[in-house]
């Protein structure tokens, strides 16, 4: 099945870690064995400078992620430029929370992070300070994560709690924690279902049905802003999408520059470029790599073809099950029809409300995610 028209000429979104330095150690971190801890150089900020120079009429978006960016002093000097120079691209940035920390005693940050970021990602997976902080090895990351939310309030900065959804962060508990902690802080939400860190080595996976659980429990008490999940988009009725954006208008961007076409397939057999290597890499020419095409032809596993939401899920998505099975001839490991959830699924239905505040996100359609409004009931 090929990729919609209208997807080979968009605009891209790119998931930059332009630092992979990290003042925490989670247990669940995919990106643990890439990270290093060297700073960048000058020579390298305006290589990064420069790729963006070459490819801004091909670029929507750039959220920067992977590491904590703001720990990278060129990280600031890098955003800047590209919002003076490309204010038609947005930028958002995942933090631990270090971002509060990083301006609180320097004004010169806290005016950048002002003009030039347009949206906050703040990662807290548990409710409480005991528990969040246990997952992140560090005794400040609670904090650090609240006073982040209150500093883009004081900016007047779009912010958004994401989590990972594993076994223990979607109980029912926890979940209630988080929504709370959203609503208080008129917040988004943003959810990313877990993958393994490596192929086969599944241990935080939550079991599809309490993910459907913890979904009911999410559209009880929140409205939608976008599902661009393909597997959850479709089944849920939604049809703004088709299929997975990974690798057709989305990419990410190592650490070292290496190019992969999925925030979590990151190892060396999906590189299609080097932003430090390759001095005129443009993205056109990254698309046609055998790393990105194989994305643009993919048809739908076999047991797929008789469902009714085929055209829209299309297998559900690409990283989930590569890393699970190895290939894209299986179906999504969520795919409620797998679970026998399909009845629970059209009882939820009706539970759908969308946000009023129709907002634009960095992560929409950038990678597989759902992102819900924790905006006041009037």
């Amino acid at each position: 099945m090929e990729v919609e028209p209208h997807l080979l000429s968009a605009k891209w979104k790119i998931g930059w870690g332009f630092s992979a330095k990290c003042n925490m150690n989670c247990d669940f971190c995919y990106s643990r064995n890439l990270r290093t801890q060297f700073s960048r150089t000058s020579l390298e900020l305006e290589m990064a400078l420069n790729f963006i120079e070459r490819n801004h009429d091909r670029i929507n978006a750039i959220n920067f992620g992977l590491g904590e960016n703001t720990l990278e002093e060129l990280w600031w000097i890098l955003i800047e430029r590209i919002r003076k120079k490309f204010p038609h691209i947005s930028q958002g940035i995942t933090t631990n929370g270090n971002l509060s920390v990083e301006v609180a005693n320097d004004d010169n940050k806290k005016k950048v992070l002002k003009e030039a970021i347009d949206e906050v990602d703040v990662s807290i997976d548990f409710g409480t300070s005991k528990e969040h902080n246990r997952s992140r090895n560090h005794v400040k990351a609670f904090n650090w994560a609240i006073e982040t939310l209150r500093l883009c309030s004081d900016c007047n900065i779009d912010k958004t709690v994401v989590m990972v959804a594993m076994k223990d962060t979607f109980k029912e508990d926890n979940l209630k924690s988080i929504i709370n902690i959203v609503k208080r802080h008129d917040a988004n939400l943003r959810i990313n279902i877990y993958r393994p860190i490596e192929q086969g080595k599944i241990g935080s996976m939550i079991d599809p049905i309490e993910f459907y659980k913890g979904l009911e429990l999410l559209l009880k008490e929140l409205r939608v802003h976008c599902l661009s999940d393909p597997l959850i988009s479709a089944i849920m009725g939604e049809k703004k999408y088709r299929g997975d954006f990974s690798g057709i208008a989305s990419l990410r961007i190592l650490d070292n520059g290496s190019i992969t076409p999925s925030t979590y397939l990151l190892d060396e057999r999906w590189i299609a470029g080097n932003i430090y290597r390759d001095s005129d890499l443009h993205i056109d020419k990254i698309k046609d790599t055998p790393q990105f095409s194989m994305f643009s032809n993919v048809d739908p596993p076999e047991k797929c073809k008789p469902c009714k939401v085929v055209n829209y899920c299309r297998g559900g998505a690409f990283d989930r099950r590569i890393l699970w099975y190895g290939t894209l001839d299986e179906r999504d490991p969520y795919c409620p029809e797998k679970a026998n959830f399909l009845n629970a699924i059209e009882a939820m239905k009706p539970l759908l409300t969308w946000a009023k505040n129709n907002s634009s996100f960095v992560h929409d359609g950038y990678l597989p995610t759902l992102i819900f409004s924790g905006e006041k009931e009037e």
